[in-house]
């Protein structure tokens, strides 16, 4: 496989086709949030467990704004908020995940035809029930849900079980990581290819098993790209966090709305790197896609499967106006 090429088409055509990443912007911008709002929540749990802060300063907080909400009568405004975000938890994630896959495979397959994201998004909307019991499925064995779940349970554990409950948590890692490595072609057998679920996970074990190698390949590179693009971020974000806790030292209502405005900024700026990341990998996996399919039927055929197909010059990808 030449990754170098698939690489380099993927990035071409993540800059030359702005609309994919504004297309995801804001449900990225609140799954960011989302994750955001977790890893607070735990951060106050430990603060609390250690006893950096008091006991009951969490439920107090929540207290606090329940009050807030009650007192300036903004329940149903609160209410809104919490729905809106359980939406964006449960339900956008599939449909644009499908609209994302549509419009990549778009680009690539027809580079000169012009693109419509909203026929992408009807179109996605076949796909959606079978997309939302897929991210189920892969839901359980999220190496984030797992990471999640780990630093939950954690805090309830004493000395003595803290042993059995890591061996445990790591076999179950272990089996996730081969369940997600063996499932990575899924989502394309099921939106590309328009197969069930069952026949997607099916297609797609037995794609990874011919081609481990391949996959084990692309799956390192893009831990690379994201682990390099994540240092960039905190890197970035560094110097603006700093500037907000210096400013608690003057005026603290100043440094209220600074802070929110700095939060909101900083959470924008997350959600367009991650837009971008996303659709970079969106277009590397269906490369990957593609080529080995094309291989494994090769192979089928009984030809020899040791290079990868001869392939024309791919015509550049432009944004058609």
């Amino acid at each position: 496989m030449n990754y170098a090429k698939i690489v380099r088409e993927a990035w071409n055509l993540t800059l030359e086709t702005p609309k994919l990443k504004w297309l995801i912007f804001i449900p990225t911008f609140m799954a960011v949030f989302i994750f955001a709002l977790k890893i607070v929540w735990q951060g106050f749990m430990y603060a609390s467990k250690f006893e950096w802060i008091e006991n009951g300063f969490s439920m107090e907080t929540i207290g606090q704004v329940g009050g807030f909400l009650s007192s300036n009568g903004l329940w149903g405004t609160g209410m809104a908020l919490i729905i809106i975000t359980l939406i964006f938890m449960f339900i956008i994630p599939s449909w644009i995940d499908s609209t994302l896959i549509l419009a990549v495979d778009h680009k690539l397959k027809t580079p000169d035809k012009y693109l419509s994201t909203k026929q992408k998004m009807l179109k996605a909307f076949g796909f959606y029930f079978r997309m939302f019991e897929l991210n189920a499925v892969l839901g359980l064995v999220s190496i984030l849900s797992i990471a999640l779940f780990t630093a939950t349970v954690f805090r309830f554990f004493n000395s003595s079980l803290l042993v059995i409950f890591a061996v445990v948590i790591g076999i179950y890692s272990i089996i996730a990581l081969v369940i997600n490595t063996l499932f990575s072609f899924a989502p394309y057998y099921l939106v590309v290819d328009d197969m069930p679920l069952g026949q997607a996970l099916k297609k797609s074990s037995a794609l990874v098993f011919l081609n481990l190698m391949p996959t084990l390949g692309i799956l390192s590179i893009l831990f690379l790209i994201n682990f390099r693009v994540i240092v960039n971020i905190l890197v970035i974000l560094g110097v603006p966090i700093g500037i907000a806790m210096t400013m608690t030292f003057f005026n603290n209502s100043v440094a209220t709305v600074f802070s929110i405005i700095l939060g909101l900024a900083l959470f924008a700026l997350a959600a367009y790197i991650t837009s971008i990341t996303t659709v970079f990998m969106t277009a590397v996996w269906i490369q990957a896609f593609e080529t080995l399919k094309a291989k494994k039927a090769r192979l089928e055929e009984g030809e020899p499967i040791n290079q990868d197909l001869p392939s024309e010059p791919s015509p550049p990808v432009s944004e058609a106006v």
